[in-house]
């Protein structure tokens, strides 16, 4: 399929030094005068950007920025991280999701301090090897903290070479994704990847995002997929992500000033936090019948609904949750505790949990339900400290 220029479609843009020469002028001169100021381009130190990446997949910039400051402020450099327990980089970690991360973070950071004198390799290969740093992480530290000629090939760049270049093929599909990345790589010359690696992300996320601001382009004379009209189906994709639904109900079970949750473990989702118990609720029932089914059999004692229940939506993933947190009450400590155990309140603010399931008690809190004390202790210290707003419930 063609897909170079517009004077000769079979000509391939990547040997065009006149095109490239416009393209990487145009889109540093935009980056020089609209780049944002972001706390991790101040010192471009390898441990900067590599937390900065890791937190940034699959998150929003402006709630990025404000995880990464507070992490900054926790924990400083390698060492700090290498030395931290888990559940303190858990904890730290919480609200951002996909908490697998931040247990590659700090099996990373051990392995530096211990085999690497707590330097990161410039080589690449040796990056990606390390856990949780990919082919995309490896390149952004060696492109953006090192400056070696390599790009780092994100969502926002491969929107805007699909569409400066017009691409046709799936970015999700290897030819494509192979293309895109020598593509970008020919943008760069020696010593300005930080510079155009930058330009390209940035300039893919202000300008050329999924709705193009394409009146006000600097690159718009350049575009072949503006000259073309086929702006709006740059990039192509093959696959489509189509989240499932389910329902999943939540029970929170205070007995003497104590909630009882379980420890995640294994592979499981969440694994390694604290969440309150769960089941999932099977089509034909309710949330409360399938919580107190589940729960008493487990616990062995007789539950009684409580006078609180909330529900909320989480996705992740392949799946979109409906998430029900309902009160339960027993006049009696249960003897078989099963996979869960009580925690006392002042233990649970320090807690790592689930975004979604803090949500939950913090609503039980504020609702008052069977525990008024509890409330004020809770909400207080989560305004004061914790990511998580009254105002946002």
């Amino acid at each position: 399929m063609a897909w170079a220029s517009l004077d000769d479609p079979l000509h391939d843009p990547v040997s065009d030094p006149v095109r490239l020469h416009s393209v990487r002028t145009a889109l540093l001169d935009w980056f020089s005068a609209n780049a944002r100021d972001l706390p991790w381009r101040r010192d471009y130190s390898p441990y900067s950007v590599w937390i900065a990446e890791s937190m940034l997949q699959q998150t929003q910039m402006q709630r990025g920025v404000a995880f990464y400051c507070r992490w900054m402020e926790r924990f400083p450099n390698l060492a700090s991280v290498a030395f931290a327990s888990e559940e303190s980089i858990l904890r730290a970690w919480e609200g951002l999701g996909y908490y697998s991360r931040a247990r590659n973070v700090h099996a990373t950071a051990k392995i530096l301090l211990e085999n690497f004198g707590g330097e990161f390799p410039r080589d690449l290969m040796e990056l990606e090897k390390l856990p949780g740093i990919g082919r995309y992480t490896a390149r952004a530290i060696c492109g953006i903290a090192f400056e070696e000629t390599v790009a780092c090939v994100d969502a926002n760049v491969l929107r805007i070479v699909s569409r400066i270049f017009d691409v046709p093929y799936a970015v999700d599909s290897a030819k494509g994704r192979r293309l895109i990345e020598t593509i970008a790589t020919s943008l760069i010359l020696k010593g300005q990847a930080r510079a155009t690696n930058q330009a390209m992300m940035e300039f893919g996320a202000l300008v050329c995002g999924k709705d193009p601001l394409c009146s006000m382009c600097p690159l718009a004379t350049l575009c072949l997929a503006c000259a073309r009209g086929t702006v709006l189906v740059r990039p192509v994709k093959k696959r489509t992500v189509r989240r499932e639904t389910k329902t999943v109900a939540c029970a929170l079970f205070v007995f003497d000033k104590s909630l009882l949750v379980e420890r995640r473990t294994g592979k499981r989702i969440w694994s390694g936090l604290l969440t309150l118990p769960e089941v999932d609720v099977p089509y034909g029932s309710t949330p409360k019948a399938s919580l107190l089914s589940h729960l008493s059999a487990v616990l062995g004692v007789p539950l009684e609904l409580g006078r609180f229940e909330r529900s909320l939506r989480h996705a992740y993933t392949k799946w979109t949750i409906t998430l029900w947190g309902i009160a339960l009450t027993s006049p009696s400590l249960p003897s078989n505790l099963g996979p869960y155990t009580f925690l006392s309140l002042s233990d649970l603010y320090a807690a790592p949990l689930p975004s979604p399931h803090r949500k939950l008690i913090h609503a039980y809190q504020e609702a008052g339900a069977d525990c008024v004390r509890w409330a004020h202790f809770f909400v207080d210290r989560l305004c004061r400290e914790s990511v998580l707003s009254p105002k946002k419930l």
